[in-house]
């Protein structure tokens, strides 16, 4: 299985030092994310592939080992791969509690749901709309 180069963008690691992710986390993460597959699964999403098959917009389900929850009450992560130069960029993480989910308010959606919407309209630009 191939690994794929980690990238870690600047609101990742914003949230991160806002929200006191541990290294702990992040270090699981970093090793999950070098091995992903291209896989659909019940913690692994795929909302968005390019019209050119250029990358993929994912959200996966991790786990918190800092607070002793597994997927379904630890993170979601919002990452983006570039197929051809083989990169995961991981962009956005946050806690499962603020986003919709059974028994939870949600209170982060919105600016989740706005915050995919941005980021897919400038990878489209970014990849799919370039002159070279």
């Amino acid at each position: 299985m191939d690994k794929w180069n980690y990238i870690e963008t600047e609101e990742f690691i914003r949230f991160c030092e806002d929200n006191r992710v541990s290294q702990k986390v992040r270090d699981s993460i970093k090793i999950w994310a070098e091995s992903v597959r291209r896989q659909i699964t019940p913690r692994n999403k795929r909302p968005f592939i390019s019209s050119n098959n250029i990358f993929e917009i994912w959200v996966a389900g991790i786990g918190n080992p800092d607070a002793n929850k597994g997927k379904s009450g630890g993170y979601r992560i919002l990452y983006y791969i570039h197929i051809e130069k083989h990169e995961l960029t991981v962009d956005r993480i946050e806690d499962r509690k603020n986003l919709d989910f059974k028994g939870s308010k949600g209170k982060k959606q919105k600016q989740w749901d706005k915050h995919f919407l941005e980021l897919k309209q400038e990878l489209i630009i970014k990849y799919e709309r370039r002159t070279d």
